[in-house]
């Protein structure tokens, strides 16, 4: 009796004395891809669409008329998944732009839109296309991956990859002569702000799509983690798209500075711009995100397109050096609002897929 009480004691003791260990989520290196195509079909589409308007519309630059009811075709595909705002935009005023523009005539400054050097602008000088296009995949394809990580479930994870642009490969390119799956769309302009060091925005997304996922596949309690991870991926594609938009504001800023630039430096320096635009003016209406749509118009206006009024974006051609020192505010203002360090700064300068040729 004494034993079987003594036995009860210890049991008693040695129960109050185990402590319950926290399960760690455990996460794998690699991205499990084997549903990819079939959890991603509609993203897919969407992506492929978005390809096929973009060709459609660069027919514009040869001279050739883009076709309203193609445009319109793979437009319809692409904007279900785009804000309200940016689908209005396209369809009351960028797409038909571009279109009565189309056909061969030559562009006249604050006259008449048309081909200048190898792109197609409108007589404002700002290029719809790449407007349309850049701005769609934050419009589109990250507004979709936003709304898909509020209700995530066992496909979001691929869903928001492939919006991203990217394979479950995870190229860090977009060499299509390297790689059998190169990146698209905004994950290859953020591989290229990437050095490829395991700590840059393409890492950070990355690492958060193979966290989410595992977050999602666990057996368990990781909504922490999960939530962690979707803060991950979408800090970084923000910050990655701003530091794009960087990138070519300093192209503008080295073509347009240069003694007596001809027409195509001119012109390739407006086809950057117009890709600035797009960039930042995406982002404008989408919920999730750091730049504020008051600081987007803010920058808009510094650029000489403030939304819902004229644009005067020819007064960088006039003005030079007025509107280049309004240009430096906005890399001012887009590095004050995603913190970035003058290094980096320096950095976004430099396209590190073919710098480092991979």
């Amino acid at each position: 009796m004494r034993l079987v009480i003594l036995l009860a004691l210890t049991f008693g003791i040695l129960s109050c004395e185990t402590v319950d260990v926290e399960r760690q989520l455990e996460i794998p290196e690699n991205y499990d891809g084997s549903s990819f195509e079939l959890n991603a079909s509609s993203e897919l589409a969407a992506l492929e669409a978005l390809g096929g308007l973009s060709t459609e519309m660069k027919r514009g630059r040869v001279g050739e008329k883009v076709d309203q009811n193609v445009a319109n075709a793979f437009l319809g595909i692409v904007s279900p998944f785009s804000t309200t705002y940016f689908n209005s935009l396209i369809t009351n005023d960028l797409l038909g732009s571009l279109i009565s523009n189309s056909g061969g005539q030559q562009f006249s400054p604050g006259a008449q839109g048309g081909v200048y050097g190898s792109y197609l602008f409108t007589y404002y000088g700002i290029e719809n296309e790449q407007l349309i296009e850049k701005g769609l995949y934050a419009a589109a394809f990250y507004n979709k991956a936003s709304q898909l990580a509020a209700n995530p479930d066992e496909k979001t994870a691929d869903q928001i990859l492939a919006l991203f642009g990217a394979h479950p490969d995870f190229s860090s390119s977009n060499n299509g002569s390297l790689h059998t799956n190169p990146d698209r769309f905004i994950a290859g302009y953020i591989a290229r702000r990437d050095k490829n060091d395991g700590n840059g925005f393409y890492s950070g997304v990355k690492n958060g799509l193979i966290k989410f996922q595992a977050a999602q596949k666990a057996e368990g309690d990781f909504e922490k983690e999960r939530d962690e991870a979707i803060q991950e991926i979408f800090e970084n594609w923000e910050k990655g798209s701003a530091a794009t938009a960087i990138n070519y504001i300093y192209s503008v800023l080295s073509k347009l500075s240069a003694t007596n630039p001809n027409d195509d430096a001119i012109s390739s320096a407006l086809h950057s711009y117009s890709e600035v635009l797009g960039f930042i003016h995406g982002f404008r209406t989408v919920d999730r995100k750091i730049i504020t749509d008051t600081e987007i118009d803010e920058i808009l206006e510094l650029l000489n397109v403030p939304v819902g009024q004229t644009p005067t974006t020819l007064n960088i051609l006039s003005s030079p050096s007025t509107e280049l020192a309004k240009i430096v505010q906005v890399l001012d203002r887009l590095q004050t609002i995603y913190g970035f360090s003058d290094q980096q700064m320096e950095e976004f300068r430099k396209n590190w897929v073919s710098e480092q040729n991979r």
